[in-house]
């Protein structure tokens, strides 16, 4: 299967086409450990992933999972932002037979209610410190993958 295939089969599927599972009833990928020591002393050790994933039910070998957030929350501005509560961006693997072949960024908005993928910024000058975006893009499989409403995201 090529990667295009497995993307196209993301785009034109629907919603309804997915049976959702959950942490406690599958093991998921993409698990992070940060540990956190001082000196020779351990600390803490925090585990971060996915928390739920979609399987779809006309091919079984295909695999969407969500939950794993990228960055700090607290740290994240987006000048869009109104929403009562603050965006929050995390990741879409696309499995294949459970290996991820795919990976993209979605946005939460309003406490998870909404989702948007990550637009890529592009510029028509070369960058600078000051540089502001001529215009964003995203592609049709990210628009897709937004639209599928990913189960139970929040922020």
């Amino acid at each position: 299967m090529r990667l295009d295939q497995i993307r196209r089969m993301v785009r034109e599927s629907t919603a309804a086409d997915w049976e959702r599972l959950y942490a406690a009833e599958v093991l998921l990928n993409s698990q992070r450990l940060s540990v956190i020591t001082s000196g020779d002393q351990l600390h803490n050790i925090e585990q971060d992933g996915h928390h739920a994933a979609a399987i779809y039910a006309a091919d079984v070998h295909l695999t969407l999972q969500y939950g794993l957030q990228q960055g700090d929350p607290k740290n994240m501005h987006f000048d869009w932002d109104v929403f009562p509560h603050k965006a929050f961006m995390f990741y879409v693997d696309v499995l294949w037979n459970g290996v991820v072949v795919d990976r993209h960024t979605l946005v939460g908005v309003d406490g998870g209610q909404a989702h948007l993928p990550l637009p890529t910024p592009e510029f028509d000058q070369p960058i600078s410190a000051d540089s502001e975006a001529d215009r964003y893009w995203v592609t049709k499989t990210e628009r897709d993958l937004a639209r599928l409403r990913p189960p139970e995201v929040g922020g």
